[in-house]
């Protein structure tokens, strides 16, 4: 979030009652989080200040001196952290709502027990299911990328094929909730109603708008376990740091073994309602 550099002159400039300076830098993509450290950095070192002007009362205050830079976001504009989040949290909205109404849609309209008796496996119905959800969600993503890009104007520093990977587990992650959701539901409101039952929460724990370290410790296993949390801070770190393979390694793999878990589960489900 922050670092602060403290130069090796600097006792040395304090001592001889010369103007001290102090380097901070910032987390420029997590604008609130970075203005609220920023507040605390001021505080200690005006508490410094005011401590050492006891003795060397000619010096200047040690605040005033403090030099600032704001990695990633240089101006603190506020779309710079917003919208790449916005990607994985529209992919979210628009991806779980279509794969939650799917089979209670269908269950509604009666079509559901056609699907059942034609020679077609359980698991068929649900990739077929799936699939146009996966699709519709990835283009969905595209096109907040390039809206970001050439509308928004930011900056775009990492690889697009990692994002698009990352974006693709995701897709299956959520696609697996959304299943899930809709072989519970056995009308079409029971369905809207679970999505956004899971929706709200997962996006409040996604690190978009509070950072994950700040949610309460017993609610943050959960954020642990939210896929949208990785796709927001996979979107943000393509969008504006260039980060490595290894860095985004680390945030990418843990949407493996949720993306199994989730269609797992939707797959286990539907067997168990249909059987």
């Amino acid at each position: 979030m922050a670092v602060i550099h403290i130069g090796a002159n600097f006792s040395k400039y304090v001592l001889s009652k010369r103007n001290a300076t102090i380097q901070v830098l910032l987390d420029g993509r997590k604008t609130n989080a970075s203005l609220i450290v920023d507040g605390y950095i001021n505080s200690i070192v005006k508490k410094f200040s005011d401590s050492i002007s006891i003795n060397t009362k000619d010096i200047q205050n040690v605040s005033s001196k403090i030099t600032y830079r704001m990695w990633f976001n240089p101006n603190l504009n506020p779309m710079w952290s917003s919208v790449p989040a916005l990607v994985g949290i529209l992919i979210n909205l628009v991806t779980i709502l279509i794969t939650a109404l799917t089979i209670a849609r269908e269950r509604e309209l009666g079509t559901f027990d056609q699907l059942l008796v034609s020679p077609v496996k359980s698991s068929e119905i649900l990739i077929g299911k799936a699939i146009p959800a996966i699709v519709i969600g990835f283009f969905e993503g595209i096109l907040m990328v390039l809206m970001g890009r050439y509308i928004f104007g930011l900056p775009f520093e990492g690889s697009v094929f990692i994002l698009f990977f990352a974006m693709f587990l995701f897709l299956i992650a959520i696609v697996g909730v959304g299943l899930f959701i809709s072989s519970l539901s056995k009308t079409q409101q029971q369905g809207f109603l679970g999505g956004f039952s899971y929706i709200v929460p997962m996006v409040l724990l996604s690190g978009f708008a509070t950072p994950i370290e700040n949610i309460p410790s017993t609610m943050r296993w959960i954020a642990y376990i939210n896929p949208l949390q990785y796709m927001v801070t996979i979107s943000r770190a393509i969008f504006l740091e260039n980060p490595s393979l290894k860095i985004v390694f680390v945030t990418i793999w843990p949407l493996l073994p949720i993306s199994f878990f989730t269609m797992a589960m939707a797959v286990v489900l539907f067997k168990k309602k249909t059987g």
